[in-house]
């Protein structure tokens, strides 16, 4: 994503005093918690002071998890970035909403999924795709078997061929076993 629409996401996060991961290549910025150390706390995560202080240019991905940050954030990429970003909000096994990701339009699970089917000479039908959320309808689109766990988002399993057993219950072992382990 462009410098200059991350910078105004850490800016609006900063200012509220939200927390914020950037993701940056290989790095993930998280702003620092209260009593929490600067600088890296796993090889490819880095504390910040400010959520600015990871606003790097070329985001992966923004990602917040506080419930009106996801509501502002959702708002400010709708109204001001929709040219150049899109959200999918991640909800938790009881349905609630437990963060919203911010990404570059056209990087998301479909095109990941078709580029690796073309590197690797694999035909879509010859794949199986599971998943629970909204931004797994892309991936969907690419793949010949379409399974969604039992807690999957109703959008998404609404073009599903098979509903598997939630994530809780092991839903995405189950389709391992009963459709790739044939």
């Amino acid at each position: 994503m462009p410098i200059d629409i991350v910078s105004a996401l850490a800016d609006l996060a900063d200012g509220m005093d939200w927390g914020m991961a950037t993701t940056v290549g290989d790095t993930t910025y998280y702003r620092q918690l209260p009593g929490q150390s600067l600088g890296r706390i796993f090889k490819n995560d880095l504390v910040v002071a400010r959520n600015a202080d990871g606003a790097k240019g070329g985001a992966l991905r923004i990602l917040v998890w506080e419930a009106e940050a996801i509501v502002a954030f959702r708002e400010a990429c709708e109204a001001r970035f929709g040219d150049v970003c899109y959200t999918t909000t991640f909800y938790s096994s009881s349905g609630e909403a437990k963060s919203l990701g911010v990404f570059p339009l056209g990087a998301d699970k479909g095109f990941a999924l078709a580029t690796v089917l073309k590197e690797l000479d694999i035909r879509s039908d010859r794949v199986m795709a599971v998943g629970d959320n909204e931004n797994d309808i892309p991936m969907f689109r690419e793949s010949g078997l379409k399974v969604a766990v039992a807690n999957a988002t109703e959008s998404l399993k609404a073009i599903a061929d098979v509903i598997a057993p939630s994530n809780d219950e092991d839903g995405v072992a189950w389709a391992i076993r009963k459709y790739a382990l044939v």
